[in-house]
């Protein structure tokens, strides 16, 4: 008589923690989409159709393909004293309505590419399904990570100038939100950009995004109270503002100025909008047992965003190959059609500093820095 016994096999590892089960570890680093959230702002993004883009004719630089966005531009011609339809003799009008045509550039398009084995999956000590979506988890975080630093590569190339004429990119101007020794926050600190906003004729609540220097000026009114001339102002900068921070922000606008200190981009609300496009939908859509082309979800801080996703298994060589891309841009409300009186364009840039609130004059006679 011959017994056969099963003998288990034997175990090549222990798995002592599940993949992203613990904080901090290499790939849960924090990702504050701070840009992303605020041009996604419902105040931003009021009156805006057509959110969701996609399907063919994607609207990228060099096609013929683009994207119209419309407007009612400002009669900026001489009023008269008329006072009855047989006193007028109205000249020719010009046409009221604008647009502006918008196209992705290259590298708007953001892709992180890879590939996968069987044998990879085999030496991992996880079932195969949680490692294809943790590997995939970390490709879609660095590809926001750099679609944060692009979208404000974007809306930096439409930052403009203040109600004096400055060009705020070249000599930014410098607002002390903290008292001298940066151990309390000076909410008068930001009565520049209201009045910056205000002389611009532009409405909503503005629209503050920044870095580490933001996180601080929050975080020191609830710790530290505020400063002297500060006092009772906390609830009126807090509902009358709106803050936003981004982990990417500081190397960003740091590498971009050249110049070491805490800066933020302010812009009036409806002045910045995102657009982004999703190829894989409709008749684009496959799903087939070694193929995939969908669109999938990435979630980050409670926001959805839609990533083009496909992958191809090639039996052969027991291997996935794998591509999600973002593909988003900035528009920029034209400034071409403002009237004369206004100098400006509603977005610009500031430096955020300590010290004494200015108290010179704002506009039109001397630039505060």
């Amino acid at each position: 008589m011959v017994t056969t016994t099963v003998i288990s096999p034997v175990e090549s590892c222990k798995v002592m923690q599940a993949y992203l089960a613990t904080a901090n570890q290499p790939g849960t680093g924090a990702l504050n989409l701070g840009f992303h959230e605020a041009l996604l702002n419902p105040e931003n993004r009021a009156g805006l159709v057509g959110v969701n883009i996609s399907g063919d004719g994607k609207p990228i630089s060099g096609s013929s393909c683009r994207l119209i966005l419309k407007y009612i531009k400002p009669d900026c011609s001489n009023t008269t004293n008329d006072t009855t339809l047989c006193d007028i003799s109205p000249a020719a009008g010009s046409n009221p309505f604008g647009s502006a045509e918008f196209q992705f550039q290259t590298a708007d398009i953001i892709s992180a590419p890879y590939k996968l084995t069987k044998e990879q999956f085999d030496c991992s000590c996880d079932p195969m399904d949680r490692q294809m979506g943790e590997l995939l988890n970390q490709k879609m975080r660095n590809i926001f990570r750099n679609a944060e630093k692009r979208l404000l590569e974007n809306a930096w190339n439409c930052l403009g100038a203040y109600c004096d004429g400055t060009e705020s990119t070249v000599t930014p101007a410098t607002l002390n939100i903290f008292n001298e020794d940066g151990n309390a926050a000076q909410p008068l600190g930001w009565w520049f950009v209201q009045e910056q906003l205000d002389a611009m004729k532009a409405t909503g609540k503005p629209i503050v995004v920044g870095g580490t220097a933001i996180r601080k000026y929050l975080w020191a009114q609830k710790v530290a109270g505020i400063g002297a001339n500060g006092v009772g102002a906390t609830g009126t900068v807090d509902s009358d503002f709106q803050f936003y921070y981004s982990s990417e922000f500081d190397s960003w606008a740091r590498n971009k100025t050249g110049v070491n200190g805490d800066y933020a981009i302010v812009f009036a609300p409806g002045t910045f909008q995102l657009i982004d496009w999703q190829y894989n939908v409709g008749a684009n859509v496959e799903n087939i047992d070694i193929k995939s082309s969908v669109t999938m979800q990435f979630m980050n801080n409670g926001f959805d965003y839609l990533v083009d996703y496909s992958n191809y298994y090639d039996a052969k060589c027991r291997e996935w190959e794998i591509l999600p891309t973002r593909t988003s841009g900035v528009f920029c409300m034209p400034e071409d059609d403002l009237c004369d009186d206004i100098v400006g364009n509603w977005r610009f840039l500031v430096k955020l500093g300590c010290g004494a609130v200015d108290c010179g004059p704002l506009c039109g006679s001397e630039s505060a820095s």
